[in-house]
């Protein structure tokens, strides 16, 4: 199960064609009630996490593409 969820992040995180299918994968293998520490932060509920993803994502994003 690691690889898979693995490869669902990496889809995510990098430039493809379809953003929001790797999104919907993404957010399908969260849990509720899912906690991300981050540094000093913590992002509680899938819909927090998502969100903090979503700004890595939009952050790290280039028209060159990013391989994560």
């Amino acid at each position: 199960m690691a690889w898979y969820t693995e490869q669902i992040f990496a889809d995510f995180l990098n430039q493809n064609n379809n953003h929001t299918g790797a999104r919907k994968a993404l957010l399908s293998i969260l849990e509720d009630d899912v906690i991300l520490h981050y540094g000093r932060s913590s992002y509680c509920g899938s819909k927090e996490v998502m969100e903090f993803l979503d700004q890595v994502y939009h952050a790290i994003s280039s028209d060159q593409g990013f391989t994560a």
